[in-house]
């Protein structure tokens, strides 16, 4: 076996962080988000960090951060990857770092296309079942006949 084939291509760091080649606002992806997560663990896991950790880890962190859009998140993992010594203190560092671009995006994205603006979902509203259905006619007579019995 060649030494070649052991060898698995890499992404440079700096492609990463090209951030001209993304829209600031636009959508961070799964796999962009899991590579660049994946990067910022790999520097900071502690020698006993299993896969199956690894794993519960960066879907425990996606969780947290899939709203922050790609600019602020991939701006936010390269100061992570400098600052953070452990893994509990990435996500944390992701969203404290990404928190002010993506705020001043969301303005942007708001004050630029107010039509676009997302009406807030109708209230919650339980319907009725049979029986309770049948409780209210049932009260309905009795008012009525009560109604009827004090009337001269």
């Amino acid at each position: 076996m060649d030494d070649k084939d052991n060898i698995i291509p890499l992404r440079p760091a700096m492609q990463s962080l090209a951030l001209g080649s993304f829209s600031h606002r636009q959508p961070l992806d799964m796999d962009t988000a899991l590579e660049e997560l994946g990067r910022c663990l790999t520097l900071c896991a502690p020698s006993g960090m299993g896969s199956d950790e690894r794993r519960t880890w960066l879907i425990a962190a996606w969780a947290e951060i899939k709203d922050i859009p790609i600019g602020p998140f991939l701006s936010a993992c390269n100061t992570a990857r400098k600052i953070c010594d452990h893994p509990a203190k990435i996500v944390p560092a992701i969203i404290r770092d990404s928190q002010e671009l993506t705020a001043a995006i969301r303005r942007n994205q708001s004050a630029a296309d107010p039509g676009e603006r997302k009406a807030l979902p109708a209230p919650y509203r339980e319907e009725p079942d049979d029986e309770q259905l049948e409780v209210a006619a049932m009260m309905r007579d009795l008012m009525s006949k009560l109604r009827s019995s004090d009337a001269p």
